[in-house]
């Protein structure tokens, strides 16, 4: 009786053990993602402002008042993003999320568009829109499966038409080689 006590006290501490390796492994899953995603938002913010720093305080004058004014802009969306990142991240489908941030981002960025060619700049909103898309589907697993679930759905629905057709064809040629034995004609190659 006591040894069956023992096994069952030994298999439940191995059974919570088990739930706790796998809740500790979901959980460093997660921080991996987070880092992932969140970090190259943070080097982007540390990139626009060591370009502010070097090229208005160290070098005043290296770039126009317009160039600061977008590069400040999108300075502030950086921000917000990373500010509201927690928020953002843990809805299933964010799409909407996103594209109220695309909104807010492409209002300020309208001003900037107009701004001269700055080749930094516009390599600045480039990642910046490059990294939205990355969060993007680093926190919507379901979109990646919606397009491959409709992608066999499409499939099979090719090949079960695709059959259908198979079938009527099939079904027309024995008609057709029933008709021609029941009228007495025989088939012959074309040349």
């Amino acid at each position: 009786m006591s040894a069956t006590i023992s096994l069952m006290v030994v298999f439940l501490m191995l059974g919570m053990l088990v739930c706790q390796l796998t809740i500790y492994r979901h959980r460093q899953k997660e921080m991996y993602k987070h880092d992932r995603v969140l970090f190259p938002f943070c080097q982007l913010r540390r990139d626009v402002i060591r370009f502010l720093h070097e090229n208005v305080v160290e070098r005043q004058g290296a770039v126009s008042k317009e160039e600061r004014e977008s590069v400040r802009r999108l300075l502030d969306i950086i921000d917000l993003t990373i500010g509201n990142y927690n928020e953002n991240k843990t809805v299933m489908f964010n799409l909407r999320t996103v594209m109220k941030n695309l909104k807010i981002y492409r209002s300020a960025s309208e001003a900037s568009l107009q701004v001269p060619d700055h080749p930094r700049i516009k390599e600045f909103h480039s990642e910046f829109r490059l990294l939205l898309v990355k969060a993007f589907f680093a926190y919507t697993p379901l979109i990646k499966s919606e397009f491959k679930l409709y992608l066999v759905v499409w499939v099979y629905r090719a090949v079960k038409r695709e059959g259908a057709t198979t079938e009527a064809l099939i079904k027309d040629a024995a008609k057709a080689r029933q008709d021609a034995r029941h009228y007495g004609l025989t088939a012959s190659p074309v040349v």
